[in-house]
């Protein structure tokens, strides 16, 4: 039987007047989350959580990064666009 332990993502819609977003709103996650997931054996983990600028997302990936994995998938979207940042 497969394993699963999620804990719900809290999900806010903020506004900004920023020109990047359009003056618009948008959708951020408001607290970190974690979904725990074995398929086959094979265990997945995925980590959704919010930051401002790009040095924290460099921070934030070195915090949830398992090194017991075989690989670590990752991406994250700033209020500009989409970006990444090597994981070491």
């Amino acid at each position: 039987m497969a394993a699963t332990r999620e804990k719900k993502a809290t999900i806010t819609t903020a506004s900004s007047s920023s020109a990047t977003t359009n003056g618009g709103a948008f959708t951020t996650v408001k607290e970190t989350v974690t979904l725990e997931k074995e398929i086959k054996k094979s265990k997945f983990i995925a980590v959704a959580g919010s930051i401002s600028i790009e040095q924290s997302a460099h921070s934030f990936l070195n915090q949830v990064k398992d090194p017991r994995a075989t690989h670590n998938c990752w991406a994250y979207k700033d209020y500009i666009g989409w970006g990444s940042v090597p994981v070491q």
